[in-house]
C-alpha cells in the first residue's frame, strides 16, 4: 500500500485507503483527497474510514497521477468554475484558467494515452481543476490536426483500441 500521500502521525485529518479494481491501494489524506466530490461525498455517506473506498474503472496508474497532483494541490482555495469572460468580436468566451508551470509540465510529460486515462478518471472522480487544465492539453493536442490525425492519437496502437470510448466494464462500482 503506498502511504505517500498519508497524513503524518501528528496531523489530526484521518486517513482514507483508496483502492482501484487491480487491487491497488493508497492511504490517502482527508486534504489530498478532498479535491475530489465523488470520493468526499462517498465520505460523507460513510461517516468512518475503516473500509477502503473502491475506485472502479480507473486504472493505478491513472489514479497515481490523480493522487499525485491532489497532492501538489492539497492546499489550493476551492476551484471556481464561473470565471469572468471577455469580449471576443460579438461573442462572450470564458477565459481559459491560467495554467501553472508545474501543471503544464506534469500533464505535459504524460502519454497521450495516460493523459486520456487521467481526463476520464477526473471525470469519474470530480475534479473540476484538474479536469480543465487536462482538457486544455488535450485541445492542444488536437488543434489544427486533422480527423485523421486526431483520431491517430486518441486511438491505442497496441490494440487499435478507441481511447474516447469507455474501457471494459467492470462489476464492482463505489
Amino acid at each position: 500500500m503506498n502511504t505517500e500521500y498519508a497524513a503524518q502521525t501528528n496531523d489530526c485529518l484521518p486517513n482514507y485507503i483508496i483502492e482501484t479494481d487491480c487491487g491497488q491501494q493508497w492511504q490517502v489524506a482527508l486534504k489530498v483527497i478532498n479535491q475530489s466530490l465523488t470520493i468526499m461525498q462517498e465520505i460523507r455517506n460513510r461517516g468512518t474510514e475503516e473500509a477502503p473506498i473502491l475506485i472502479s474503472e480507473i486504472r493505478a496508474e491513472a489514479m497515481e497521477k490523480v493522487l499525485e497532483w491532489c497532492h501538489r494541490h492539497k492546499d489550493d482555495a476551492p476551484f471556481v468554475a464561473n470565471r469572468p469572460c471577455i469580449k471576443h468580436h460579438r461573442h462572450s468566451k470564458a477565459r481559459p484558467i491560467p495554467l501553472p508551470k508545474w501543471d503544464k509540465t506534469f500533464l505535459g510529460d504524460m502519454n497521450t494515452i495516460l493523459l486520456l486515462q487521467v481526463l476520464d478518471a477526473t471525470t469519474t472522480l470530480k475534479i473540476p481543476k484538474l479536469m480543465e487544465y487536462t482538457c486544455q492539453i488535450v485541445g492542444k493536442l488536437a488543434m489544427k490536426k486533422t480527423a485523421d490525425d486526431i483520431r491517430k492519437l486518441f486511438t491505442d496502437g497496441e490494440e487499435g483500441r478507441d481511447l474516447t470510448q469507455p474501457g471494459p466494464s467492470h462489476s464492482r462500482r463505489m
